[in-house]
């Protein structure tokens, strides 16, 4: 019937906040992971500068990525950023791996 209105059943708030609480978990561990070994690498003299360019990359990008979200959105559909999400850090993953491999064996 055409003029039917499709929706998902409602759901237990819990069931959705699982995800959500996974990843802020995983991006808490990130955070405190990445601070150390700059921490450790650079003099103490230079650790405020090596913060702020790392803090003035990480905020600085979050607009670009906005945007880029924004314009697949606007293209495909409100639901295609997510995929073309997890598909982008896939392959950021693929290329990253032989380097991280090699950081992890040179420790």
């Amino acid at each position: 019937m055409s003029g039917e209105l499709v929706c998902r059943p409602p759901q237990p708030p819990q069931v959705d906040r699982v995800p959500i609480d996974i990843t802020q978990l995983l991006q808490a561990g990130h955070r405190l992971r990445h601070r150390q070994p700059p921490a450790e690498a650079v003099p103490p003299e230079m650790l405020g500068r090596v913060n702020s360019v790392y803090k003035m990359l990480g905020w600085g990008l979050i607009p670009l990525g906005a945007l880029a979200g924004g314009l697949v959105a606007h293209t495909f559909g409100l639901r295609a950023p997510y995929p073309v999400a997890g598909v982008l850090r896939g392959v950021a993953l693929l290329i990253a791996t032989p380097v991280l491999i090699r950081a992890m064996r040179d420790q």
